[in-house]
C-alpha cells in the first residue's frame, strides 16, 4: 500500500519586507490525497515556532530568513518540509504597504 504524503505550500503578502514589518503567511494552498489537513507547523529561521492555517509574524533584524511548513493531516501523515526565503531590509515598511 502506497502512502500517499501531504504537500505543503507556502504564500506570503511580502517576501521583501522591513525589520518589525508584519508578514501573513498562509498554508491554505496546502493539500492532502489522503485525508483533512489537522496540523499546520510553521518554523521561522530566527528560532519561532507558530502553529494555524495562516500565521503573522515579523523579523526583528535586517538579513535573510527562511520559513518552512509542515503539515500534518487526519491520518497523521506529514508532508516533506516546503520552504521560502524572505529578506528583511532596513527601511520604512510603510512605503512598502503604499507600493503594495
Amino acid at each position: 500500500m502506497v502512502r500517499e504524503i501531504p504537500i505543503a505550500r507556502i504564500n506570503a503578502n511580502y517576501d521583501v519586507a522591513g525589520v518589525d514589518q508584519s508578514i501573513t503567511f498562509s498554508g491554505l494552498q496546502s493539500s492532502s490525497p489522503s485525508g483533512n489537513i489537522t496540523n499546520y507547523s510553521w518554523y521561522f529561521s530566527d528560532n519561532t515556532s507558530k502553529s494555524g492555517a495562516s500565521v503573522t509574524h515579523s523579523f526583528r533584524s535586517v538579513g535573510n530568513y527562511s520559513v518552512t511548513l509542515i503539515i500534518t493531516d487526519s491520518k497523521g501523515i506529514s508532508s516533506n518540509p516546503s520552504s521560502i526565503n524572505i529578506v528583511v531590509r532596513n527601511f520604512d515598511s510603510s512605503v512598502i504597504q503604499t507600493i503594495n
